[in-house]
């Protein structure tokens, strides 16, 4: 591997703790962490959904629902989702889950509108997917997540973030579930979207002078 990374120009990661792996590889070249290039377009894919509208053959207008995406295995979103629709009502709608279960919907989606429409109206979400988090935090949808698999990436968004309290292990302990910070969310984000931005554009500017 060590000589295939000394052909990059430049080497970055997008988790911190990847840093040290690579340097281990390869120590002539300084490595930087830049944010998910999600984050990069985080203010355009609200411009994205809105060309497509409010009309969705998945929920009607007005539904108001708990979305669930990569439900973790020990069954505990399940459950605290039922904990959540008592608490407020609200209807479950879980995306692409195969295991059926009591009063709550699976629906299957066939591309990025229904993928963003879906995450645009829920009143929460609660995800065990890194990019269940991030497309909760681009929408402004209060949520929970899960420890269900990358494990690493996701823990090192949440303290870029400072979003530890909104592990599911705490949701039971919030007075109020949909109050969420994301004036200090966003703030973290964009510090961290300005850095990434930064780097990237000076190292294509220096690979254009090469």
């Amino acid at each position: 591997m060590r000589q295939y990374l000394q052909r990059f120009y430049a080497v970055s990661v997008r988790e911190k703790q990847s840093i040290s792996e690579i340097n281990s590889i390869i120590q002539s070249k300084k490595v930087i962490s830049v944010c998910d290039p999600t984050m990069l377009l985080a203010k355009e894919w609200n411009l994205i959904y809105g060309l497509h509208g409010d009309n969705n053959k998945l929920i009607h207008k007005g539904e108001k629902y708990i979305l669930l995406y990569f439900p973790d295995i020990s069954g505990k979103m399940i459950k605290d989702a039922y904990y959540l629709k008592d608490k407020y009502g609200y209807k479950i709608i879980c995306i692409n889950e195969k295991r059926p279960h009591r009063n709550i919907k699976n629906v299957s989606i066939d591309g990025p509108d229904d993928f963003l429409h879906l995450f645009q109206h829920a009143q929460i979400v609660l995800t065990g997917s890194y990019h269940g988090i991030l497309f909760s935090i681009y929408n402004r949808i209060p949520f929970f997540y899960y420890v269900r698999s990358h494990s690493l990436r996701m823990e090192n968004l949440s303290s870029i973030l400072d979003i530890e309290d909104r592990r599911g292990e705490y949701i039971r302990n919030i007075s109020n579930p949909e109050v969420i910070d994301y004036e200090k969310i966003y703030n973290n984000l964009n510090i961290m979207v300005s850095q990434s931005k930064r780097y990237l554009n000076e190292i294509a500017e220096k690979m254009l002078e090469v």
